[in-house]
């Protein structure tokens, strides 16, 4: 389907409307091995790309080292991975400067090509080419940093509705994320105790008012199994005023649940920005020798005189990109009091599953886990590690992991957000020798955990002890790794702690005095 050149004008004005209101930043990760084909050094680097406020120019940082040849260009180029594409911004032919290894400097850019890349980042990479290797010694794709979509929260009650359902005693949660540039807009609602759950919208109206629907979640009870409802959909058909809005004054627009028994609402919410916390590690693994592993879940309101809805959603270990969890639950949460989750993968899930959870709201909260492996069957305890959940703002770009072992360690990562993110690797003795380098593709929404060696298959890592492994991802991630004691059966929880530092020919110059 071709879109008429009015449509994508009109689409492209929005985007400078939302940006406006948030910083637009891209990143990428450049590796040899995603080069085209790819080149056997131990080069690497990193980029970022911000665009103005009007959308003409772009600010463009690009830090490299050990590259082992000469630069003679760096360029973004527009294609996917696993592919090469045409030059569409020339950094140094354009006035860009190179110092201490970091190119950095401010660009124009074509109005359609900043249109394609703030609507597909990853069909755009950041080259940079070599004397040896002049169709580029490294390269990777971008993503956002900031900027990209927008997520939102509303919790759903009785005594939102115009008028209150009063005598309704059900409650639900949602969570709502706008790609701006896109027109597009993934949901998750959970609800409990709603009889016949009918229809799910998002209506255009202030709290206290009713407005009418601009965007369908479900149309019918079927689209509604259990009380739940999610997906994904353009809505590029919605008005301009309607996305503008979403994005300045997402409090106009609520999220609403109709029943059998109150057709024209039970449960409603005002839209909100999502607090979100996220747990990288979850599990329910049981096994025959007598051992079982668990996560428990807490979750603290810290509210003195309001009730809070919390929305928890499990997202599976898996390779595959995801739009929506594999399961979810909404539970609302007392003044000052706690909510007990005990085995919540195994009541969000069931058994023998691995994966990540988020748990999102429309007021703070405070929430935190403890994965542990049970014994008790065998006559002894239960050994684990409490697990803070994080702030989905502490997700970082760099991140350092200390005091790891092998074989005993698992490493994994969540990747929180809606695009595929690149993650370089890079494995460290205690004398600061490397090991081993790698690339690894976190695609949207995913949770991967592997032992330590299947991330460097090729590297003979025997028992070797206090390891450094050290990450560089194109967007903010979670990771984390997992020290196993083969005696006991207990585990530590190493998370990643932010990585500061940086080669020596990776300093930026110093500021104009």
């Amino acid at each position: 389907m071709r879109v008429r050149p009015a449509v994508l004008a009109l689409i492209f004005a929005f985007v400078l409307t939302a940006a406006s209101l948030s910083a637009q930043t891209l990143g990428a990760v450049l590796t040899p091995d995603q080069e085209v084909p790819a080149h056997p050094i131990p080069a690497f680097g990193n980029s970022t790309v911000t665009f103005d406020a009007t959308r003409q120019n772009i600010t463009v940082t690009i830090t490299v080292a050990s590259l082992g040849s000469p630069i003679n260009n760096f360029h973004i180029h527009e294609a996917p991975a696993g592919a090469n594409g045409p030059v569409v911004v020339d950094l140094i032919g354009l006035g860009g400067t190179f110092n201490n290894g970091v190119m950095t400097g401010t660009f124009p850019i074509n109005a359609s090509v900043a249109q394609r890349m703030l609507q597909n980042p990853a069909n755009f990479y950041v080259n940079v080419h070599t004397v040896q290797f002049p169709g580029g010694a490294i390269r990777g794709q971008l993503a956002y940093v900031s900027g990209g979509p927008i997520t939102y929260a509303a919790e759903l009650r009785p005594s939102n509705e115009v008028p209150p359902a009063a005598s309704s005693t059900a409650v639900g949660g949602a969570f709502v994320t706008f790609d701006p540039a896109n027109a597009t807009l993934a949901w998750e609602v959970n609800t409990s105790g709603i009889a016949v759950p009918l229809l799910s919208h998002i209506h255009r109206g202030a709290a206290g008012t009713n407005g009418p629907v601009i965007i369908n979640f479900a149309t019918s009870a079927a689209q509604i199994p259990n009380g739940r409802t999610k997906g994904t959909q353009s809505i590029a058909t919605l008005s301009q005023a309607d996305q503008t809005n979403l994005v300045s004054a997402p409090a106009g627009f609520y999220v609403n649940v109709h029943s059998t028994a109150f057709p024209g609402g039970e449960i409603r919410g005002q839209l909100t920005p999502a607090n979100e916390y996220d747990v990288p590690i979850s599990g329910r693994i049981t096994n025959n020798q007598a051992q079982a592993f668990f996560t428990d879940l807490r979750i603290f309101n810290p509210s003195y005189d309001k009730s809070v809805v919390a929305l928890i959603e499990y997202f599976t270990t898996g390779v595959l990109p995801n739009t929506n969890a594999a399961s979810s639950m909404a539970l609302a949460v007392s003044p000052r009091t706690t909510a007990i989750l005990d085995d919540i993968v195994g009541a969000l899930s069931g058994n023998n599953t691995t994966g990540a959870l988020r748990v999102t709201s429309a007021t703070p909260l405070v929430v935190t886990s403890r994965t542990f492996n049970d014994q008790r069957l065998a006559g002894k305890g239960t050994l684990g590690t409490f697990i803070a959940a994080q702030p989905r703002a502490n997700a970082l770009r760099r991140g350092v992991m200390p005091q790891l072992a092998s074989p005993r360690t698992n490493t994994g990562f969540f990747n929180p957000n809606p695009a595929t993110t690149t993650v370089r690797l890079e494995l460290r003795d205690a004398a600061g020798q490397i090991l081993g380098l790698a690339t690894v593709f976190l695609e949207s929404l995913t949770q991967q955990q592997n032992s330590l060696n299947s991330y460097f298959p090729n590297l003979d890592l025997g028992n070797a002890a206090n390891l450094t492994l050290s990450f560089d991802a194109s967007a903010p991630i979670f990771a984390y790794t997992v020290v196993n004691d083969s005696a006991s059966g207990g585990s530590t929880f190493v998370p990643a702690q932010p990585d500061p530092g940086v080669a020596a020919n990776q300093l930026p110059p110093p500021p104009p005095s």
